[in-house]
């Protein structure tokens, strides 16, 4: 389900691909940590590059509200 609530990036570490190598011209994905204003966590896998485009980093805002699926 969708949500509408608003998420702060909690942590942001690098995706593990385990005993696989990325594969070529994969670009490096991370997984977001997200927590709403209620402690709720959620997670969301993103190019590593689109959060230095959008200036994310821990503590900051999510930038796409409603976008979040609740697991």
């Amino acid at each position: 389900m969708k949500t509408d609530k608003k998420w702060i990036v909690k942590r942001i570490q690098e995706a593990d691909f385990g005993c696989e190598e990325r594969p070529d011209g994969e670009k490096v994905k991370v997984i977001v940590t997200l927590e709403d204003a209620a402690g709720k966590l959620s997670e969301v896998l993103v190019e590593d590059d689109w959060l230095y485009e959008k200036g994310i980093d821990e503590g900051s805002p999510w930038p796409l509200q409603g976008t979040v699926q609740e697991i």
